[in-house]
């Protein structure tokens, strides 16, 4: 199920899906992409995991806003997210653009992550 979340200024488009009280994935998708591109993911980790797949700002349904991005902006946007949905802590996935993102957030914010893989 599709939701939509205030965070950071903007709306961010996220699904939530496995079950309640299990460990949190998050998962971050690469350039020009949205969430879509991790239903398999989302299939498989769901059934051990709670699993949040959201648009980073200016994809999909999320909202843009005008200027540049930094990866500060994003990976703030992240935190908005989980804190938003009341997450404490969260295992962290991120291709590409996702990765970087990742790795701005675990620099800024590594007490929020379970763990965090970062992939090319």
């Amino acid at each position: 199920m599709l939701r939509t979340a205030d965070t950071n200024g903007i709306q961010t488009r996220y699904s939530l899906t496995g079950p309640a009280g299990a460990p949190v994935v998050v998962l971050s998708h690469g350039l020009a992409a949205d969430l879509t591109m991790w239903h398999p993911q989302i299939e498989a980790l769901s059934r051990s995991f709670t699993v949040i797949a959201y648009d980073i700002r200016g994809h999909g349904g999320s909202g843009a806003t005008p200027g540049d991005y930094s990866l500060a902006l994003l990976a703030h946007d992240v935190l908005a997210l989980l804190d938003a949905l009341d997450i404490d802590k969260a295992h962290y996935v991120g291709l590409s653009l996702g990765g970087m993102i990742g790795q701005q957030f675990g620099a800024a914010h590594g007490e929020r992550l379970a763990s965090l893989t970062l992939c090319a």
